[in-house]
């Protein structure tokens, strides 16, 4: 996903929100790299990023950070 936002002109930074319509690989595996290349870009993300997702999001997402370090911590406010 990140590759192709480059190819295109944009940045993680144009991205405002991310909808997981469910938690299977195909729809998930690129969003530890999204949220990586978040931080750890050119330019770091400044802006707030909405993840949208059904029962189970917060579960996923929290131990997706435990796997994987540098990844941001969840504002569930």
């Amino acid at each position: 996903m990140v590759r192709r936002l480059m190819e295109y002109g944009y940045t993680t930074n144009n991205v405002d929100m991310i909808v997981l319509t469910h938690f299977h690989p195909d729809h998930t595996v690129d969003l530890a790299t999204f949220l990586f290349a978040s931080n750890y870009g050119d330019v770091t993300r400044e802006k707030p990023l909405v993840l949208l997702g059904g029962k189970g999001l917060d579960t996923f997402f929290r131990n997706m950070c435990v796997c994987i370090d540098g990844l941001p911590r969840l504002d569930t406010s």
